[in-house]
């Protein structure tokens, strides 16, 4: 894992177009148990389902700070980490490529967010916005892109339609 101490960043794009500077000073907030940091980064790491080349480092980072903090806080880092994933598979003409030099880490980290993810689902009491991007993390981790791009771009809706008669499905937790 490349340190955040380390000059290269400078040099790496961010999704936004700017240099990942803001990305590292965000993973160093995250880590540091800044909650209020994610939306940001996530534009910085997958700005508009663009992944940036800072991708391939902030993952295994991201992946990192989940093994740092408590399960209720996974949501937001393994989203960007699920996001990355579908996005990359979902718009592969805009996607760049994994370096060489990065692949088995950022591919080991994709691992470790799969496991991580399914064991997040198996506690109790989710929002139903955020088991929904658990779910998308989930499905994209496992190559399911189409459901993850679906669950991912519906974040947050409790009210559905059926697709046939346009009648609203609307999620409520089981008591």
């Amino acid at each position: 894992m490349l340190d955040l101490d380390s000059p290269l960043w400078i040099n790496i794009p961010a999704s936004s177009g700017m240099n990942s500077a803001l990305t590292v000073k965000l993973l160093r907030q995250a880590g540091a148990g800044d909650d209020s940091v994610y939306p940001e980064l996530y534009h910085q790491v997958c700005h508009q389902f663009t992944v940036g080349a800072v991708a391939y480092l902030a993952v295994p980072h991201l992946v990192d700070i989940v093994h740092g903090i408590d399960v209720r806080r996974w949501v937001w880092p393994l989203t960007i980490v699920g996001t990355v994933a579908a996005a990359r598979a979902t718009y592969p003409q805009s996607d760049l490529q994994i370096p060489e030099a990065l692949r088995a880490e950022y591919l080991a980290a994709n691992l470790d967010a799969m496991r991580l993810t399914a064991e997040a689902l198996g506690h109790s009491s989710w929002q139903p916005s955020d088991s929904q991007e658990l779910l998308a993390t989930l499905a994209a981790l496992h190559g399911h892109t189409n459901l993850a791009m679906l669950l991912f771009l519906h974040g947050g809706v409790t009210k559905l339609s059926c697709p046939m008669c346009g009648e609203y499905i609307e999620y409520m937790e089981s008591q």
